[in-house]
């Protein structure tokens, strides 16, 4: 009897000790993870490049994995996937990030990196050409969180509160025919006056601030002899992509994948900020989202 006891007793304190075991090796490797990825963020703040900590994200990338597919079930799951989906993403593979970022959302709506994952899946989808999708993500994230709206709202009340106004050419450089540039100015007032909606065009031009490009579309009508702007229409986000070299094109029925180039005098494009030459990859939202 003694014996017995004696041998379930050992076997239970292996069994502990096995278990005790594989905890340590799990939390181990994400502790090696999260290493490698706070470094790889420090190298890259830095460095000032979206490119900085290369190789420290690729040492993440290859513990994170190790966590991700032998330890699916650990508490530091979710953890293992941010990071795996951040350093891909500035690893520049965007659509393995966008797996990593959409599997946490589908998985863990309610985990402490859901805002920062939003974020990042929007920008994966703009690094990737996808407009439509990530104006869709920056419109939900606005939505969503009081303190990106409040903040892009304030930033858009900013300008939309003024008082529109056309400046002559005279006021604003030297070298022009006075009389002329107020002519031009008074017949700029004239037709923007005319515009019934032409308020609610401003405002949605403003939306830029927020997502770094609103485009509008002019439309100029045959009157008396005489070419005139009669409208200035929004476009919607959804209709905007952009080519190889970052500039914006139009969908159309006739061109519903490529879309066309923007012919001249025909568009109203406001662009605050761009990131490496890229429209879209700039804007208050990928900023104040992550505040």
């Amino acid at each position: 009897m003694i014996k017995l006891r004696r041998y379930i007793t050992l076997s239970l304190l292996a069994v502990f000790t096995l278990g005790l075991s594989g905890g340590c090796v799990y939390y181990n490797t994400f502790y090696n993870a999260r290493k490698s990825f706070n470094e790889a963020e420090k190298a890259r703040k830095k460095s000032k490049s979206s490119r900085g900590g290369s190789g420290q994200y690729k040492k993440a990338i290859e513990k994170s994995l190790k966590v991700v597919e032998n330890y699916p079930n650990s508490k530091y799951y979710d953890d293992a996937l941010y990071l795996l989906g951040v350093s891909y993403y500035y690893s520049e593979q965007y659509p393995k990030a966008e797996r990593r970022f959409r599997e946490i959302i589908a998985n863990y709506p309610e985990s402490e990196y859901i805002k920062d994952v939003n974020l990042y899946l929007a920008k994966s989808k703009l690094m990737q050409n996808d407009m439509a999708d990530a104006m869709q993500l920056f419109e939900e994230m606005e939505e969503k969180d009081p303190h990106l709206y409040a903040v892009a709202n304030t930033r858009r009340l900013a300008i939309t509160g003024l008082e529109w106004q056309i400046v002559s050419a005279d006021e604003v450089r030297g070298g022009v025919n006075r009389a002329a540039a107020d002519e031009a100015a008074d017949y700029c007032r004239d037709m923007l006056n005319r515009i019934e909606t032409f308020d609610e065009t401003l405002q949605h031009l403003a939306l830029a601030i927020g997502r770094n490009i609103a485009i509008a579309e002019l439309v100029w009508e045959k009157v008396e002899d005489e070419l005139r702007l009669t409208n200035i229409c929004p476009i919607d986000f959804g209709r905007i992509t952009f080519d190889e070299f970052g500039q914006p094109r139009i969908l159309t029925q006739e061109e519903e994948v490529d879309g066309i180039a923007l012919p001249p005098n025909k568009f109203v494009v406001h662009t605050p900020h761009s990131v490496n030459g890229h429209a879209a990859r700039g804007g208050l939202l990928r900023v104040t989202a992550m505040s």
